[in-house]
């Protein structure tokens, strides 16, 4: 687990036929005519139309003129200045509607726990240590055993050496450009970590940034949850706002007594997170004790994890298959949003743990109703 202390913690405009009015200096294209009302005479049409021409006279009658008074002069037309047009109310754009923000999920029940232990406590952060090839003659070897138990020996700088084995979990490039995440199992020996997975805690709990935390757990016990309240609706970018919940997930070397180390994932966001964060090292922390089971519904063991999943409707009577058990477990996860995908398919991580406890409590209340 690193030692760097966490410190933790929106018009009508005018239309214009072709000029402006007096006094705007032009046009909008610039041209610095007056407007249509104010045109001099000499400007205005004339009778045939053309503007600034004389009226061509009107041809002579072939046939003789008879008697009698001559035709009678046809009225000059009135020339009236052209009047704008009536602007048309411009159409509003239709505001841009924001979602609706999504309403937070329930808080966490708290079967069997009669009151949380408050304390004031030291908050710490680890994450991911990145590893670097070394150049021949150079570094470290270690061992690294993938997904399929293929093992393979990579050398590493001395600096990404210790980096690693202080903080358990590291991360490598391979020779595809593909990040690998694997975690310490002994001096020198590192395991592949499933997808999804960015570290592991106990050696069984796939860890998930912002949601699994390091303690003593000779004090603290596995699977317990813990609440800050000043966590509570910190943003950090790219991520979404804490809900101030944490389950205990890991151990460390150095972290013991009313200490937690926040898992926080790679270095990037480590890094980040400090510069955010308060000065602060200590927090009120409510930490909530993982209960026991009820008898006959432990979600260690197969047939108790079937007892609550089949109490919840997820499985029918009998024995289930292996797959029917995992399709149910992961039906059951997928529903609660404090669970990490990392965690589906394991009864024994962590936050799944914690839930499956609750909901095998409920089920015993209402046996006994």
């Amino acid at each position: 687990m690193s030692k760097k202390h966490l410190l933790l913690p929106l018009v009508l405009l005018p239309l214009w036929l072709g000029a402006c009015n007096p006094g705007d200096g032009g046009d909008p294209k610039g041209n610095a005519s007056g407007s249509l009302e104010t045109l001099e005479e000499d400007e205005l049409p004339s009778e045939s139309g053309k503007p600034g021409t004389e009226p061509e006279p009107e041809p002579e009658s072939e046939s003789e003129p008879g008697p009698g008074p001559g035709p009678e002069p046809k009225p000059e037309p009135k020339h009236e200045p052209e009047r704008e047009r009536e602007s048309e109310p411009e159409t509003q754009p239709e505001p841009d509607l924001e979602p609706e923000p999504a309403e937070p999920p329930p808080r966490p029940t708290t079967l069997g726990v009669a009151e949380p232990k408050v304390r004031e406590a030291l908050w710490t952060a680890y994450y991911v240590a990145p590893v670097s090839p070394a150049g021949e003659g150079e570094g470290r070897t270690v061992s690294f055993t993938n997904l399929q138990g293929k093992k393979t020996r990579y050398t590493i700088t001395s600096g990404s050496y210790r980096r690693a084995e202080m903080e358990a979990v590291a991360v490598g490039i391979d020779a595809e450009g593909n990040e690998r995440f694997a975690y310490r199992i002994g001096q020198g020996k590192w395991k592949e970590l499933p997808d999804g997975a960015q570290g592991m805690g106990n050696r069984m709990n796939p860890l998930t940034a912002f949601r699994h935390v390091a303690a003593d757990q000779s004090i603290h016990r596995y699977g317990s949850m813990v609440h800050v309240e000043a966590a509570e609706g910190v943003k950090l970018e790219g991520a979404d706002p804490l809900d101030g919940y944490f389950w205990i997930a890991d151990t460390g070397g150095r972290v013991d007594g009313n200490h937690f180390d926040l898992f926080v994932g790679d270095e990037a966001v480590y890094t980040e997170f400090l510069h955010h964060a308060k000065r602060k090292r200590k927090y009120q922390t409510s930490i909530y004790r993982l209960p026991d089971a009820p008898r006959g519904m432990n979600p260690r063991r197969n047939d108790g994890l079937a007892a609550i999943l089949r109490g919840k409707g997820l499985l029918g009577e009998g024995d289930p298959s292996e797959a029917e058990l995992h399709d149910a477990l992961a039906t059951f996860q997928k529903a609660i949003h404090y669970i990490p995908e990392a965690e589906h398919g394991s009864s024994r991580s962590a936050v799944t743990l914690w839930f499956l406890i609750q909901a095998a409590l409920e089920l015993e209340a209402e046996q006994a109703e």
